[in-house]
């Protein structure tokens, strides 16, 4: 994709972010945590990267998180899962945007992000308790500084190409592949003069063939995006505002597969009340994030609903267009004495995606994030914040079917529309009362308590989330620091009894490159520091009151007529808890020849217990599904290694920065081990066993203990004869063949 950008500052800004502990926005926070295993990915190392999505911009830049774009249709976004997947439901992680948790990062426009932090372990994730177990994605978007108003472009323009097509098959390979398999099968080879209109014939015989894939590719198909931010302030009054526009189409057939996206950002943060030796007593403040997406989409489900399968498999004698120059559809076909088939080998794939839902798919989605702070500081130190937030997620889909008459099996007769609306929304009000102080020049400590209260409506189903944490941080002469976090949670998703569970960590460094006896090797070693944590997490990704039985309405006999009633749909399990996460990590920081030389390694082990899923039962339970149970454990091990060299050399600047991470996943924990192969039975006879039915659940990917959670169980590859047997005389069965998630992920820049 080649891009053309364009960047315009008038002024410029830079503005000092930290870590922010829960509910308090990143640069307001009381103490940095200094133990933990974090990435910070600033602001200006995304936008430069020129992407229509934020998460894109991440990918290489965190090591121990894989970042696996949803779709490759235009406007799609990201699932990242940290350090292995430790969960058979969602296994995203937590996102807080400027202290609000369960925002979207794909709502928002890269150029608006001042930084992103990625925590990885159980000690800098434990305030976010129940749902910290996949870790935890920190955004903070951009605010404003003093001084006089500045106002800054941002831009760029690309242009996106395929970088190889697939080879089709040509429309005369086509006719001896068709003859090859009739003469297989009776020994007839086909007439096609007599199936084929003459002058369709004569065009394929001079070498004439739809190549389907390249009639519906838009070669330099354009993505864009244009931001303008204000910003300033003066006495205590600091404000920042963007405006931003990001396009993109589809290099399939433009006009059916787009996305645009408008975005508006309003922060701005006030002291109103200020005493005489310069202490913000009072501060209130608000953050705005506003976001408008239409798309447009094709088909991209199954074999049966999928119109890059429909342009791979469509026939190449089949014409686009008719000798009239309209589209070549059913009665194009019949008057033109077209005689080959009228089901799969005359299937339009433009025809249907023009007139169908696989091709008249869009969506409009508006999403508002806001929140209004208010900070007492009677003094210096001493905290005390509320922060009420609003989420709110409302959209339309809507779906078309024309009427038409592509051949046998595509056709419609009478147009119709549907449309699908939703309206998802979440309050949120938390409390927290911060101190951190200074004593003899060399202790330094810092302790934090607070409440938060979350109340959603989701698909029309309501939830609440209570929460008190507390987190304590000492430092002893930036040599020596430790730090302990409490969280409890109650959740309104498990039944009474079962709604509250406590999350403890404990983190502590050892920072060896301020001792005194480093002091001799100080030009050497400028940064040399171990790092541990322990900590255990949540995870609550079930449905609302998962825990009740179901029911749903069924016809029964009663005095031999057919009425209606109610039937069991799921089972109950009234004793359904959370999974819990325990992570441990150990850590080193390493920065030698001033910091020009830098390295960080982390080894880590997660283990997921309790692990919520549906299984299926036995039939003669009858029509209803089990309920969620905690069944499974998966355990995830791994090692971190970042390196980084920046140096300057007269005026000129550099740095070159790689990373590497392994990570081992397997599901330690579900129904047994897996036993297949051949034994002799009772009358000395080889036969094949397997239990894979019993121990495993899935498809093409199963989870399997033992194994990596959703790994492709596939067939093996066939070396026989023709029967079910390999050629060795052994049995063709499916075995266990990897999966998408690789165990190593390097990257550099």
């Amino acid at each position: 994709m080649k891009k053309l950008k364009l960047s315009l500052t008038l002024a410029s800004c830079c503005l000092a972010t930290t870590l922010s502990a829960q509910g308090i926005p990143a640069g307001d926070s009381t103490f940095t945590l200094t133990t933990i295993a974090e990435v910070t990915v600033k602001g200006e190392d995304i936008t430069r990267l020129s992407t229509v999505s934020a998460t894109g911009a991440l990918q290489g830049q965190v090591p121990g998180a894989t970042i696996i774009q949803n779709s490759a249709q235009p406007g799609m976004g990201y699932n990242i899962n940290i350090r292995g997947i430790g969960t058979f439901g969602d296994s995203n992680p937590l996102y807080v945007i400027d202290g609000i948790a369960g925002g979207s990062l794909e709502a928002l426009n890269p150029a608006d992000i001042e930084s992103v932090e990625i925590l990885k372990d159980g000690a800098s994730t434990a305030l976010w308790g129940i749902r910290g177990g996949n870790g935890v994605v920190l955004v903070t978007t951009k605010r404003g500084g003093g001084g006089r108003t500045k106002v800054s472009y941002d831009g760029f323009y690309g242009w996106q190409n395929v970088s190889k097509m697939p080879s089709m098959t040509t429309a005369q390979d086509y006719m001896i592949l068709i003859n090859e398999r009739g003469f297989n099968e009776s020994g007839a080879l086909i007439n096609w003069e007599n199936l084929l209109p003459e002058n369709l014939y004569n065009a394929i015989r001079n070498g004439q063939s739809t190549n389907w894939l390249n009639e519906v590719y838009k070669k330099g198909a354009p993505t864009t995006n244009h931001t303008v931010n204000v910003s300033g302030g003066q006495k205590g009054h600091t404000y920042s505002v963007g405006l931003s526009y990001t396009g993109q189409d589809g290099i399939i057939r433009p006009e059916s597969s787009s996305f645009r996206r408008f975005n508006l950002r309003v922060n701005t943060d006030n002291v109103a009340i200020r005493s005489k030796r310069g202490l913000d007593i009072l501060t209130i403040g608000e953050t705005l994030n506003l976001n408008y997406n239409k798309r447009h989409t094709l088909a991209e489900g199954d074999r049966n609903w999928n119109s890059i399968r429909n342009y791979l498999s469509a026939c190449p004698l089949l014409p686009v267009y008719g000798e009239d120059g309209s589209f070549f559809d059913a009665a194009a076909r019949e008057a033109s004495g077209w005689n080959f088939g009228t089901d799969e080998t005359a299937m339009h794939p433009i025809l249907i995606d023009n007139n169908t839902a696989m091709g008249l798919n869009s969506s409009t989605n508006l999403n508002i994030q806001g929140s209004f702070y208010i900070q007492l500081q009677p003094i210096k130190g001493l905290k005390l914040k509320s922060t009420a937030g609003y989420l709110l997620s409302t959209g339309e889909t809507t779906t078309e079917e024309k009427v038409y008459r592509v051949n046998e099996k595509y056709f419609n007769d009478e147009a119709s529309t549907t449309k699908t609306t939703f309206n998802n929304r979440k309050l949120s009000w938390e409390n927290t009362l911060s101190y951190d102080c200074t004593i003899a020049s060399k202790h330094n400590l810092g302790a934090l308590v607070g409440m938060s209260a979350e109340k959603w409506t989701l698909h029309e189903t309501p939830g609440i989330l209570l929460a008190y944490f507390a987190n304590l941080h000492y430092n002893y002469d930036n040599r020596y620091t430790i730090s302990a976090t409490y969280r409890t949670d109650g959740s309104s998703y498990f039944k009474k009894g079962h709604r509250w569970m406590s999350f403890p960590s404990v983190s502590a460094s050892w920072t060896i490159s301020n001792e005194r006896w480093m002091k001799p090797v100080k030009d050497w070693f400028s940064l040399l520091k171990l790092r541990a944590s322990w900590g255990k997490l949540g995870n609550n990704s079930i449905n609302n009151y998962a825990f009740l039985s179901t029911y749903s309405a069924k016809n029964y006999v009663f005095n031999n007529t057919l009425v209606n009633g109610l039937a069991v749909a799921a089972f109950a399990n009234p004793g359904l808890m959370w999974e819990t996460t325990t992570s441990t990590d150990l850590g080193l920081d390493l920065g030698v020849l001033n910091n020009r030389l830098t390295a960080e390694i982390d080894l880590y082990s997660k283990l997921t217990d309790g692990i919520l899923y549906k299984p299926t039962i036995f039939s003669t339970a009858g029509t209803a599904s089990a309920p969620y149970q905690n069944i499974a454990e998966v355990t995830n091990k791994g090692v971190e290694l970042t390196l980084g060299w920046r140096d300057t050399v007269g005026d000129f600047s550099y740095s070159i920065n790689g990373n590497i991470s392994y990570n081992k996943n397997r599901v330690s924990k579900y129904k047994g081990a897996l036993k297949q192969g051949w034994q002799t039975d009772e009358e000395g006879n080889k036969v094949f066993v397997s239990n894979l039915g019993d121990v495993s659940t899935g498809g093409s990917t199963r989870v399997l203990e033992g194994h990596v959670i959703n790994e492709y169980y596939m067939l093996d590859t066939y070396s026989g004869n023709g029967s079910f047997f390999n050629g060795d005389g052994s049995f063709i069965s499916k075995k266990c063949v990897g999966n998408i998630f690789a165990p190593f992920h390097s990257a550099y820049s």
